[in-house]
């Protein structure tokens, strides 16, 4: 359906509103990942103590090895430096093996792929309304003339590929915190730490993982619902676009802001028109790592 417009000037348009409650409920899937990490990890939590203070003595003022005190006095510091490498390593990575295999017992493609779908599916939804809603109210048109003007050529294919990736990204985000627990306790039974020590890292290691969890469902979102924009303002025959940026202290570059020196600047981006096929830096709103901004169309191209 093509729509002719008296004039080249700029149609004010609704501002598209973030995916942010889908960003959310990604997240909310990745965390409950970590929850089955941390159940596959308690046998190992359980036994660190024991693996810790029943292999450590003090050999002097400086060095911890791991070797059990009524063994130490018959050896020689190559022996103890030996045993210490070998004695409780093999319990903690057996322990850690069995973690993994909890998780991939878990992460079964059939979870992972209805978790992505079911995200994949929404956030096109979403972003399909934003558009309608802007088609509708800067064209004044009905709702139903909106739907019919948007083509959905090629979306499903970017689907299908955001899920495979993020499958990838689940599955990652497990395995990369059981192979962080694991080192940082096999670094704590070498260097002699204490559990009491080991286990608040183990904690901070574990928030890293939520805010990871976090940060993956904002910027894999915000991707995906801005080149799902840009797509079908192609399909619309839209040739340049407006970059919005989200308009708080968190916008790159925004002056005061958190990010006020990053560059290349957001902020300085918002409400710049560009080509469509011609991004800044060859990327569109949403695409840069944990990018919030939305591409608005330049509706006065449609038609022509």
């Amino acid at each position: 359906m093509a729509v002719k417009l008296k004039s080249r000037s700029r149609l004010r348009l609704p501002r598209a509103l973030p995916p942010t409650q889908i960003e959310r409920e990604y997240a909310s899937d990745l965390m409950k990942i970590l929850d089955v990490v941390q159940y596959g990890l308690k046998p190992l939590f359980d036994a660190l103590p024991g693996v810790l203070d029943d292999h450590a003595i003090r050999v002097d003022s400086h060095f911890m090895v791991s070797v059990p005190p009524t063994h130490a006095k018959t050896l020689t510091a190559a022996e103890i430096l030996s045993y210490r490498m070998d004695a409780g390593p093999g319990k903690i990575s057996e322990l850690a093996d069995r973690a993994r295999a909890i998780l991939s017992r878990a992460l079964t493609p059939g979870r992972t792929g209805a978790i992505v779908d079911k995200i994949a599916e929404k956030t096109s939804k979403h972003a399909k309304a934003q558009l309608k809603k802007q088609l509708t109210l800067g064209l004044k048109i009905s709702p139903v003339s909106a739907t019919a003007m948007i083509k959905d050529k090629d979306v499903d294919k970017r689907l299908e590929a955001f899920a495979a990736e993020n499958a990838q990204l689940i599955k990652g985000l497990g395995e990369d915190v059981i192979s962080q627990i694991e080192k940082l306790s096999l670094q704590a039974l070498t260097s002699g730490e204490s559990a009491k020590s080991l286990a608040k890292k183990l904690v901070k290691r574990f928030d890293v993982g939520d805010s990871r969890a976090k940060f993956i469902a904002r910027d894999q979102i915000g991707k995906l619902n801005g080149q799902l924009q840009i797509m079908r303002h192609k399909g619309l025959g839209v040739t340049h676009f407006y970059w919005m940026d989200s308009g708080d202290e968190r916008v790159r570059g925004m002056p005061g802001g958190r990010y006020q020196n990053a560059i290349p600047s957001h902020h300085a981006r918002n409400d710049k028109r560009y080509p469509i096929d011609s991004p800044p830096d060859g990327e569109y709103p949403g695409e840069p790592a944990g990018c919030r901004c939305n591409p608005e169309p330049d509706l006065s191209t449609v038609g022509e």
